[in-house]
């Protein structure tokens, strides 16, 4: 808090393929979650900042670039075992094409991430997840194990629509 200083923009961190549209729309502000620039405000302080976009979020419509949510896809003949055995939740009772809140915690019950798990097919789940490297993680539970399963961050960048008018 209080450093008077820019972010710079480089090659090192990732930008959303909406990263340009949130800059010409005038964010103002920045930070970086999972590898990637996450534009954070958009009304200058004077016009009422944060607390105006507060009030279009629970009054009107608000469109976020959510683009920093990445998506790690779980797939192979052993997908559903293998969620099943991260997730603190029944991955069977996901149906397809459907998505549920859960969570994946350490040995000890930690929490790593929670995250929105969508199931597109039979045989794959996407991971929606919060900042942090989960992607690593399951790859490195899935090393040892005899899950026919492969573990990939795939290129989907999501937006988000909400507020009561969306």
């Amino acid at each position: 808090g209080g450093a008077d200083l820019d972010l710079l923009v480089s090659t090192r961190v990732r930008q959303s393929p909406f990263w340009h549209r949130s800059i010409e729309e005038g964010a103002w502000q920045a930070t970086t979650y999972n590898h990637m620039y996450h534009p954070r405000a958009y009304i200058d302080p004077e016009d009422g900042g944060l607390e105006a976009e507060y009030e279009m979020l629970v009054n009107d419509v608000a469109l976020f670039d959510v683009a920093v949510e990445r998506q790690i896809r779980v797939t192979g003949a052993d997908a559903e075992d293998f969620v099943n055995y991260v997730i603190t939740r029944d991955a069977t009772e996901i149906e397809t094409k459907r998505g549920k809140y859960a969570i994946c915690c350490n040995q000890d019950g930690g929490i790593l991430n929670d995250f929105i798990l969508l199931r597109p097919e039979d045989d794959e789940f996407w991971f929606s997840i919060a900042d942090s490297d989960l992607m690593q993680w399951l790859q490195g539970v899935a090393v040892g194990t005899d899950f026919e399963v492969e573990v990939d961050e795939i290129d989907v960048s999501p937006v988000q629509v909400q507020g009561p008018k969306s």
